[in-house]
């Protein structure tokens, strides 16, 4: 019996080790000044089954773990979130009147439209160097992670 829970524990904590644990973007700038890194943004919603599908399969899996974790700044932004936060010495705010927050539309708007999910990649002066709108493997999203950290 003890070998067996000592097996389900064992199990449990590799699990637990491949989740991803996200950074807020008010602690970016402070972050940036010690280590400059580029930064993975992911902008969901609560109600949207692809971000779940991204959180559940694809931020688990192993290799995009260790890259997100070792190589970036890994960001989860709300695209509802009613919070103001500052970032690059801007504040950015929820609009109701568009039912978005203004960090989600700038950062995952394009042709002024906000699709979820959203995958961005920031480089150290805040530009948009990678934008996908959509759901992304998780093969995919290795290869788009190596690519902007030269890790191939």
């Amino acid at each position: 019996m003890k070998i067996i829970i000592t097996m389900v524990l064992l199990c449990c904590a590799s699990i637990v080790k491949a989740q991803q644990t996200a950074i807020h973007f008010n602690q970016l700038d402070s972050l940036q000044k010690l280590k400059p890194k580029p930064v993975f943004v992911f902008i969901h919603t609560n109600w949207c089954s692809y971000c779940k599908a991204m959180d559940e399969v694809v931020f688990k899996d192993k290799t995009v773990a260790k890259l997100l974790r070792d190589e970036y700044y890994f960001v989860r932004l709300d695209a509802e979130e009613k919070s103001t936060i500052t970032y690059a010495n801007q504040k950015f705010e929820f609009k109701a009147n568009k039912g978005v927050h203004d960090l989600a539309f700038a950062l995952g708007n394009q042709n002024g439209k906000l699709a979820f999910p959203t995958s961005c990649i920031l480089d150290g002066q805040n530009r948009i160097l990678y934008q996908q709108h959509e759901f992304v493997k998780a093969n995919e999203l290795i290869e788009v992670l190596k690519h902007f950290t030269n890790k191939n």
